[in-house]
């Protein structure tokens, strides 16, 4: 699976759950992007409620299988509540029941600052020519 199709399908599952980009020309966008580590969104760019990050880059990880080694793709994801409107729970659930095998972990967030609360998900998912997830 490749990142576009990656990011159509989850934008497509959380699609009643996103919240909003309002960028620097007013026009507005679901609260979805694909980002490398150290990239951030462009000047003038702000969010509300809940916003799905995907990192650019999946790492490789290979499975030790009987006989055989297998490849799969990790996809790591930012569920970033900036409302504190309590539905990230919610959109990892979906992510869970729609890619079995995913992992979650709740991030500290320091209070005040920034988003209300944040989950990370690893996605596993094989590799382009490899099938299905």
């Amino acid at each position: 699976m490749n990142v576009l199709t990656l990011r159509t399908e989850l934008e497509t599952l959380l699609v009643d759950l996103l919240g909003v980009y309002t960028l620097g020309n007013a026009m507005t966008t679901p609260a979805v992007s694909v980002r490398s580590v150290g990239e951030s969104l462009p000047a003038k760019t702000s969010v509300s409620g809940l916003e799905l990050v995907i990192m650019r880059d999946p790492d490789l990880q290979r499975v030790n299988a009987y006989r055989r080694q297998e490849a799969f793709r990790l996809w790591t994801l930012y569920l970033v509540d900036w409302d504190g409107a309590g539905v990230a729970p919610n959109a990892a659930g979906r992510i869970l029941y729609a890619y079995p095998g995913t992992e979650t972990t709740t991030l500290k967030v320091p209070e005040g600052l920034g988003p209300k609360a944040q989950l990370r998900l690893e996605l596993r998912t094989a590799p382009e020519g490899g099938g299905e997830n």
